[in-house]
């Protein structure tokens, strides 16, 4: 599938569909990742919008929000991540997007994702991501990628 795929800005409704995405059940499980409620949402955007360090950017095809990319500083070093909604999976955007974003930061870059999500691996490596480690948290495991 030929999607054209840009990155902005987000704006202020971005938001409501960001909520959308990150509250959807298969994507959490496949993420790993408790969904917040719209209220937490909602003051977690704000935070994350208000800090200096974060970028962020909202995935745009023909005028449709697909996902979002950030970025962010944690212990001296440039993490990223990205949620894309489930009716765009396995159609390249992730990866399309993500070596776009990745030409916007600072080297290096660094990525956790769980060891179980298949998917998210293959976009970081596609984007010449490279696995460092496995990490043990909260009785699961992750992997950190890197990106020079």
């Amino acid at each position: 599938m030929n999607m054209n795929i840009d990155l902005r800005d987000p704006i202020a409704t971005d938001a409501d569909v960001f909520y959308e995405h990150q509250a959807d059940p298969v994507a959490c499980r496949v993420a790993h990742f408790e969904s917040r409620t719209q209220e937490e949402f909602i003051q977690h955007w704000q935070t994350i919008t208000s800090r200096e360090d974060v970028k962020i950017a909202t995935i745009d095809s023909d005028g449709v929000v697909v996902g979002n990319l950030v970025s962010w500083q944690q212990d001296k070093q440039r993490f990223i991540g990205f949620w894309l909604g489930q009716s765009y999976w396995g159609k390249g955007v992730a990866s399309l997007a993500l070596e776009l974003f990745v030409q916007l930061l600072p080297r290096p870059l660094f990525a956790y994702v769980h060891t179980s999500n298949i998917a998210s691996q293959r976009v970081l490596e596609n984007c010449g991501f490279m696995l460092c480690t496995h990490v043990a948290c909260e009785n699961e495991q992750e992997l950190l990628f890197r990106l020079d």
